[in-house]
């Protein structure tokens, strides 16, 4: 469709009508309420860029899981843009994907849970293909990487053969293999980093993801503390 006002709020209108089976996909060339993790927003030139939702029904997974889903989605939009330009392409925690110090893409997953389990997911996935200026400073495309443009049609198909291969090692109960894959992909795993929580400043390096999605940050002394979503940020990777 030409534009709408958020694909995963869109189809989660279209799911309460029942009008949504596994493996829809909405997608627009342009959102005017485009959405990111926790009330941000996701801004984006009409008709440059992969703007699209699709529907999961992940009820193998119990909610204590839920997790890996956001892991699976990362590792396949990795995957999708590396397969155009090799390089340094990073999942910066929990689920954007970076290129360098730039952000590419970003992931919003909402699941509905039914009793312990998942019932289904809206996967909400936003990638700066062909649009070549960003008011945000951090933010870049997979057109200024490349240096070529790319058919936005074509970049979604390939996402989305992505997907279907993480999601069915996922199913396949293939947990270990996606949770390591995950964190060697992670932006500053090993590597020592700074910081900065509500403390203030911090050196430390990643070390893992607890099962939940919190992240595992060593701390130059060898403490480690645990973060959830917009609980810590890194300033930059340090030079030694």
């Amino acid at each position: 469709m030409p534009s709408c006002h958020s694909t995963n709020q869109l189809t989660a209108e279209l799911l309460r009508q029942k009008n949504l089976k596994e493996g829809a996909v909405i997608y627009t060339g342009f959102q005017n309420a485009g959405r990111g993790q926790l009330g941000t927003t996701w801004s984006s030139e009409p008709d440059r860029n992969v703007l699209m939702s699709l529907v999961l029904e992940p009820k193998f997974l119990r909610v204590t899981e839920q997790f890996l889903l956001s892991q699976v989605v990362s590792l396949a939009v990795k995957d999708c843009l590396q397969s155009y330009h090799d390089g340094d392409w990073k999942i910066k925690w929990p689920n954007d994907i970076y290129f360098g110090q730039k952000k590419i893409a970003g992931i919003l997953i909402e699941n509905n849970v039914q009793s312990d389990s998942l019932s289904h997911a809206i996967v909400g996935v936003g990638i700066n293909v062909n649009q070549l200026d960003f008011d945000y400073p951090q933010a870049d495309s997979l057109a200024n990487i490349s240096g070529l443009p790319h058919e936005v049609d074509e970049v979604i198909e390939n996402l989305l053969v992505q997907i279907e291969k993480w999601y069915l090692k996922l199913r396949s109960g293939h947990q270990e293999e996606i949770r390591s894959a995950y964190q060697l992909a992670l932006k500053g795993w090993g590597t020592l980093a700074t910081w900065e929580d509500r403390q203030g400043l911090f050196k430390g390096k990643v070390v893992g993801v607890e099962a939940g999605g919190k992240l595992l940050i060593e701390l130059s002394t060898g403490s480690i503390r645990s973060y959830g979503i917009k609980e810590v940020q890194m300033v930059f990777l340090d030079a030694i």
